[in-house]
């Protein structure tokens, strides 16, 4: 099970009504919380019933403990018939069953391995309730006892921060020291060193510390920010010498290779450089990724080809045939209803590399170019290009249109849906569009 301080952390910090059962095969455990605060609870340990509390408090003595057989079956709690018989003071009882609560609290530390279950309601309360502010008792569990599950616990934890300023605990002086040295950019092995401290003392006492909610840790976002950093100087390093590389010393081949190394070392840096994976970074960086990704896919088509010839003779072969420039059109738009807008950009530069007169090439790249942000001013010469080889195009009109106004150029978008509606009166998308600008 997870420590029981993360439950207690959840039930204060998110101010949780509930019951809750800690229990194995010795003892059970009851405590009951309303919005955060401690109000009652009980154990079947006898040493934690409240005639014994009393007892060791030296409320009662054992005549008055042997009493419990006098109580009337089921409709009288033992410190309620203490308290009607005169035999305790109102004063006393409540002292004893508060003694009796933050034991019962306390004890629940102790029990690694034990079943847990928290029931979230509004719980029946009894008469007698507390309400008990759980921060200073969650610091006394855990310094009573940091447990194995605990220690595993904060193995994964890295970086501390504080939440706030003020201290809803009071720390002992050794935890102070820890406390002080924590500005969100020490690691914990910093914070060792700096203290002198014994590293599971400090774990202890950043576990306190969290399960009290004056800290968190920022270990995720630390590595994440170091793993960008490695990240983007590999993107530079490989951008850096791009241009300059041969097929063959791209992928770091020899000229013996097989088609399955040339396969791995292809997937291998488009999954790694992937313009995808960086659209969260700069526009440079993003820009230089495509520029990696359509690079790559180059180099791979030009390496792929089956026949024997050097790496010059593929480079500089003659240009493939109409057919196989209308296979990888129809593979592109394939791609496209798939959503793999990238790779559908390179099948259809690579067809238009084959055969560059035909309109819907043109079209298509431009429809899929729209679909990427950083690629609006490719795409709309691509759809230009497309008009220019075939004037009566109304979908190269209406991807323009639609691409001008998406960048607020109302103007320029309106002349393009008219154009569409000269040439297809029925176009029932451009006659909305141009509504929507006349209307607005």
């Amino acid at each position: 099970m997870e420590h029981i301080g993360l439950l207690y952390r959840e039930i204060y910090t998110k101010k949780k009504s509930g019951e809750l059962m800690v229990f194995d095969k010795r003892v059970k455990r009851t405590l009951l919380f309303s919005k955060g605060y401690l109000n009652a609870g009980w154990s079947t340990l006898p040493d934690e019933k409240i005639g014994q509390i009393l007892l060791k408090l030296k409320m009662i003595d054992s005549i008055h403990l042997s009493a419990l057989h006098k109580i009337p079956e089921k409709k009288m709690r033992f410190g309620e018939y203490l308290l009607s018989q005169g035999l305790v003071s109102k004063k006393d009882l409540n002292v004893a069953l508060l003694h009796q609560l933050n034991r019962i609290f306390l004890m629940t530390f102790q029990m690694e391995g034990a079943n847990i279950s928290f029931e979230e309601k509004n719980p029946e309360l009894p008469k007698e309730i507390f309400m008990i502010f759980l921060p200073p008792l969650i610091a006394k569990g855990i310094r009573g006892y940091f447990s194995p599950s605990a220690e595993r616990f904060m193995l994964e934890k890295d970086y501390p921060f504080k939440k706030s300023g003020e201290l809803t605990i009071q720390l002992e002086p050794e935890e102070e020291k820890v406390f002080k040295e924590i500005d969100g950019k020490r690691s914990i092995l910093d914070i060792v060193l700096l203290t002198g401290k014994d590293r599971k003392f400090v774990m202890k006492t950043l576990y306190l510390l969290y399960c009290t909610d004056l800290i968190d840790f920022r270990g995720e976002e630390i590595k994440k920010e170091k793993g960008d950093e490695i990240f983007l100087q590999e993107i530079e390093k490989f951008y850096s010498t791009l241009h300059g590389k041969t097929p063959l010393k791209l992928f770091g081949l020899e000229r013996n290779y097989t088609d399955e190394e040339l396969r791995e070392r292809y997937y291998s840096l488009v999954k790694k450089f992937h313009p995808d994976r960086v659209r969260s970074f700069s526009p440079d960086i993003v820009k230089k990724c495509e520029e990696i990704f359509i690079k790559l896919t180059e180099a791979y088509q030009a390496l792929a080809d089956p026949s024997s010839k050097s790496e010059r003779e593929i480079l500089l072969e003659e240009k493939p045939s109409p057919e196989l420039a209308e296979e990888k059109f129809k593979e592109a738009k394939d791609l496209l209803e798939l959503g793999m807008i990238w790779e559908a950009i390179l099948l259809l530069k690579e067809a238009i590399r084959i055969n560059s007169s035909n309109y819907l090439y043109h079209l298509y790249l431009g429809k899929a170019q729209a679909k990427i942000p950083s690629l609006k001013k490719d795409a709309e010469n691509s759809l230009l290009k497309s008009i220019e080889i075939e004037k009566w195009n109304p979908d190269a009109f209406l991807e323009l249109g639609k691409i001008y106004l998406s960048e607020g150029m109302k103007t320029r978008a309106k002349s393009m849906f008219k154009n569409v509606l000269l040439l297809d009166p029925q176009n029932d998308e451009a006659r909305e569009l141009l509504n929507k600008i006349e209307f607005s």
